[in-house]
């Protein structure tokens, strides 16, 4: 699966528009989706960072604090995580 159409499936999922997350913004829903796209694209289908911030509009320290946010997001919403997963990994 192409990092765009990881993108596209996680913002569906999660009920934003994929596009928005690509644009700048520190809406915190925004934020919230940008950080479980990067960790289920880089920890579960192994993408790189570089690759994702791309896709992302973002750069590399940006991925690395989705990435963290995503994980904080997951320790709080253990359901939603395997939720998303789920759908991405099939």
């Amino acid at each position: 699966m192409h990092p765009s159409e990881v993108i596209k499936k996680i913002s569906s999922l999660l009920g934003i528009e994929s596009e928005g997350v690509r644009r700048p913004s520190k809406n915190r829903a925004f934020a919230e989706v940008r950080g479980v796209i990067c960790y289920a694209a880089i920890r579960e289908l192994g993408y790189s960072g570089k690759e994702l911030g791309q896709e992302l509009n973002i750069g590399s320290a940006g991925v690395s604090r989705a990435l963290r946010r995503a994980e904080s997001v997951f320790r709080e919403k253990p359901e939603m995580k395997q939720r998303l997963l789920s759908a991405i990994v099939k």
